[in-house]
């Protein structure tokens, strides 16, 4: 979710982040009510959540990937393993998907990403 600044003329983004079942998309629905833009492309609402889950299908999908590349899945309840990593690639994705992804979070983000390495 992204909110004008209109002190500053900048964009800044609200995070919600937390387990399935956490209430996750009621706080997004809140903060969305007080002005913030949800995401462009969302998971839309079904007969778990009808009003919507205020989550940015892109962003759902690449989880999804990341998680099956590592042989598991948001349902999976087993211990993740840690050495995952270890056997070759994980996920392989494009400087295109990076660039979607990178989009999706705000320019911020991506200063954030440039500090990392």
């Amino acid at each position: 979710m992204s909110s004008p600044d209109s002190s500053k003329g900048k964009r800044q983004a609200v995070l919600v982040l937390g387990m399935h079942r956490s209430g996750t998309s009621a706080l997004a629905g809140v903060i969305a009510r007080l002005g913030a833009a949800l995401p462009k492309t969302q998971v839309r609402a079904d007969l778990n959540n009808k009003r919507g889950y205020g989550e940015s299908s892109e962003l759902v999908q690449f989880h999804e990937r990341l998680l099956a590349s590592a042989g598991s899945g948001w349902r999976d309840w087993e211990r993740f393993d840690p050495n995952w990593m270890a056997f070759g690639p994980p996920l392989v994705i494009s400087a295109t998907e990076v660039d979607e992804i990178l989009a999706l979070l705000g320019q911020s983000m991506q200063k954030v990403l440039s500090r990392l390495g």
